[in-house]
């Protein structure tokens, strides 16, 4: 016959999952040199970054409140609106890159780092999403 979980044993697998989860994202987040960070940032295109950054938090923080079931889902279209945003990035740069007789190896590689900004922040607003999932979860089941 199986035993049920005690409130304080959940309680503590909740806590030890939003304390690695946390952990992690601290270890990730000293690596950044935050100086390249906002030189790259400033570089964006301004709708993308606004997508990213606008859009989708206010849509995964929503659904936190109101449907905390769909908040894996929504963290999920953050990360697709991202690479989308990249796909296009990339196709508007690779086309000027055609038209364009004599392009530095330096501009390629700039041009390369700032189509990833919306793929970041489409990573970021899913991880934050993964967290609040974990911290819901147990009110779910």
């Amino acid at each position: 016959m199986a035993q049920a979980r005690t409130p304080r044993k959940g309680r503590l697998s909740l806590l030890l999952r939003v304390l690695a989860s946390a952990l992690l994202m601290g270890l990730v987040i000293r690596q950044v040199d935050w100086g390249v960070f906002a030189a790259t940032v400033k570089a964006a295109d301004p709708f993308y970054l606004s997508l990213s950054l606008l859009v989708s938090p206010l849509l995964v923080l929503v659904s936190a409140w109101k449907w905390p079931q769909w908040v894996k889902e929504l963290g999920i279209l953050a990360l697709t609106f991202g690479i989308l945003g990249q796909i296009i990035g990339l196709f508007t740069g690779f086309s000027a890159i055609e038209q364009a007789p004599d392009i530095s190896p330096a501009m390629l590689a700039g041009g390369l780092k700032v189509s990833t900004i919306t793929s970041l922040f489409g990573f970021l607003i899913f991880i934050v999403s993964l967290i609040i999932r974990i911290v819901h979860k147990p009110r779910l089941q």
